[in-house]
């Protein structure tokens, strides 16, 4: 019995000597749990692995000897790796974020750029068929490893909101919008180049003007991505816990790397909850935003 409740020791890891050659490197389901998000963070800060001087080797194909051009790291310079071992281009994202239900599988998750590597040089265009629509399996790896990454610099950067009775942070609204105008000209503009420094802004009013202030800048930029692209708009209705009637509104719409995003756009209060004072309502709101009705299309379940 002993020897089944037993825990496997866990390995210490060398962040900053990890394999560097895609061909040699083990399975990322291979690292203790704990450790898998510190190795996929070190992969993606280093960059994918593109020896571009090295001698690479001929591969007869077809009575027709051919090899690996580097020139395809200038095509695909975020994600494409070569491995010297075995000759064969990898995926950086994918071999991140490959499911683990597919480690096991004889065909290599169903993708050439994990396993053995892709070597096939005669067919360049295999490589935009990895990378897909804006819903392959390469995306979405590529999706999680940037959510990964913000993820990091976020938890760095702000330490969040925080009511335990023990925190520095409750409540702590101006730190908030310190991390925001870090990070964006037009927030930093906006108060604390024109704020006294020695303020601490925490009066209930200038809190409410400061939240106001982020929602506005934040708005302002999904309003930029937008831009004039189709959409599809989810609108839920509720009461809020004063009782009135409130509609939630959010968009869905693709970007322009081809992502499907949703954005909460803003909640607006309703007198009654026919159909002609709902529409009015999602229409005021739309027109607020300058989001144009033709734009609006309608989505299926499909």
């Amino acid at each position: 019995m002993e020897r089944f409740l037993k825990r496997k020791e866990r390995v210490e890891i060398d962040i900053d000597n990890l394999r560097a050659d895609p061909g040699l490197r083990p399975s990322i389901w291979s690292y203790d749990v704990n450790d898998r998000d510190r190795v996929r963070r070190a992969y993606l800060l280093k960059g994918p692995h593109q020896p571009k001087n090295h001698q690479f080797p001929q591969t007869t194909i077809r009575n027709i000897a051919r090899r690996f051009n580097s020139k395809w790291f200038e095509d695909f310079p975020v994600w494409m790796e070569y491995s010297i071992q075995k000759d064969a281009v990898f995926c950086l994202y994918y071999y991140l974020f490959k499911p683990q239900e597919e480690v096991n599988t004889s065909k290599g998750g169903g993708d050439t750029f994990v396993g053995d590597g892709f070597k096939n040089w005669k067919r360049k265009e295999k490589l935009l068929s990895h990378v897909g629509d804006h819903n392959s399996a390469h995306n979405k790896a590529r999706h999680k490893c940037e959510a990964l990454m913000k993820l990091q610099e976020h938890s760095l950067s702000f330490r969040g909101h925080d009511e335990s009775s023990s925190s520095n942070n409750q409540g702590n609204y101006v730190e908030l919008f310190q991390f925001l105008a870090n990070h964006n000209e037009e927030v930093r503009k906006v108060t604390f180049e024109n704020t006294n420094a020695k303020l601490k802004l925490i009066a209930p009013k200038v809190q409410r003007e400061i939240c106001a202030s982020i929602a506005a800048e934040i708005l302002a930029v999904i309003m930029n991505d937008i831009d004039d692209s189709y959409l599809t708009i989810l609108v839920d209705e509720s009461c809020d816990v004063s009782t009135k009637e409130q509609l939630a509104i959010a968009v869905r719409y693709v970007d322009k790397l081809g992502q499907v995003i949703e954005r909460f756009i803003g909640v607006t209060h309703v007198t009654s909850t026919n159909a002609i004072t709902l529409k009015a309502a999602v229409e005021a709101l739309l027109a607020k935003h300058l989001l144009r009705l033709p734009t609006i299309r309608g989505q299926g379940p499909n």
